[in-house]
């Protein structure tokens, strides 16, 4: 009976998967490091409405860097199926041309139905060139260097962990956006200036 029980355990225990813990917080920070609002977008660079959502969620924090605080987050969808390696590749300019990193993400909206309307004749190989090849024209990075990190291990498991801190907070899809910490389902269908600061407007006023 013992036996079995241990059996139990360790087959529970081997079910479970743990989330890793990021040395840093997940995300690539925007505004003051201390703010009373804390927005974070968890966005997939092959979703049309991520794409739609994202400029108008810039020009909102633009407008009002001084107290807003954006972080924002890949979240590769799984339905999307080059997802991940685009996710991939972020980590790579993140790491190593941060500040180009919003041209990056610019870019891929900018391009990305060029790059889903051909995805059904894509393998694998044909997708990461054509991702190593929108990277280095939105940052500058070498083409061969883009190409290397989507084959390497380290930037795989980075983007891996960013995946599942999505997960640990519940991210059913893309845009999702939580506001000091707490899921917000009505801001995911703004996509204008005007519906982020009708949102604002109302939570700072307690409604």
């Amino acid at each position: 009976m013992k036996i079995l029980l241990g059996v139990l355990v360790l087959s529970l225990a081997s079910a479970i998967q743990v989330v890793p813990i990021p040395k840093y917080y997940d995300g690539y920070y925007l505004g003051p490091a201390h703010s009373n609002y804390t927005l974070e977008t968890f966005i997939d660079l092959l979703c049309p409405k991520s794409a739609a959502a994202f400029p108008a969620l810039i020009q909102y924090y633009t407008q009002n860097q001084h107290w807003l605080e954006l972080i924002i987050h890949q979240s590769p969808m799984s339905y999307n199926t080059f997802s991940f390696p685009v996710s991939q590749a972020g980590k790579f300019v993140l790491e190593k041309k941060s500040e180009r990193y919003l041209d990056w993400v610019y870019y891929w909206f900018q391009h990305q139905q060029s790059f889903t309307n051909n995805t059904a004749s894509y393998d694998f190989y044909t997708a990461n060139n054509k991702i190593a090849q929108f990277t280095s024209q939105s940052t500058g990075l070498p083409i061969n260097q883009v190409t290397q990190a989507l084959s390497n291990q380290d930037f795989n498991t980075k983007a891996r962990v960013s995946w599942k801190f999505g997960a640990s907070r519940n991210i059913p899809g893309t845009p999702s956006y939580l506001l000091n910490g707490v899921w917000v389902p009505d801001a995911y269908n703004i996509t204008t200036v005007a519906g982020w600061t009708s949102f604002f407007q109302a939570i700072s006023s307690g409604n």
